[in-house]
């Protein structure tokens, strides 16, 4: 009899073992599946990031590139008047001139920036 008792006792403690395993399971299951789910916020969150500051980087850099282009006619109208050559600085001051009307008209058409846009301008 204390035979069946002890084999009882042991079968007990095995399905207590189990079920705490179960248990442990499926909360780490469950953990499983909400750290996926975070992981994959995250990614689409890395993704949307990405994008904007490659837009920022793409709107600075052309933004340099004006600047730069203005930069270089100043020049050339500061040099063709050092040589007196009064032409060629009419028609380069004519250039920035109408370089930098476009570049106005384009910030004016664009408006209003929305939250997280740029303008070069």
């Amino acid at each position: 009899m204390a035979i069946l008792k002890k084999r009882g006792a042991q079968n007990r403690r095995k399905l207590k073992g189990e079920k705490q395993r179960k248990t442990i399971m499926k909360r780490m299951n469950t953990r499983m599946t909400m750290l996926n789910a975070k992981m994959e916020e995250i990614s689409e969150e890395q993704k949307r990031i990405k994008e904007s500051q490659r837009l920022v980087t793409e709107k600075f850099s052309r933004g340099s590139v004006c600047t730069q282009l203005r930069l270089a006619l100043m020049f050339l109208i500061a040099r063709a008047r050092d040589q007196s050559d009064f032409m060629a600085a009419a028609r380069l001051n004519k250039l920035l001139r109408d370089l930098a009307a476009k570049e106005r008209a384009q910030c004016s058409s664009v408006g209003s920036n929305e939250p997280g846009q740029f303008s070069s301008c």
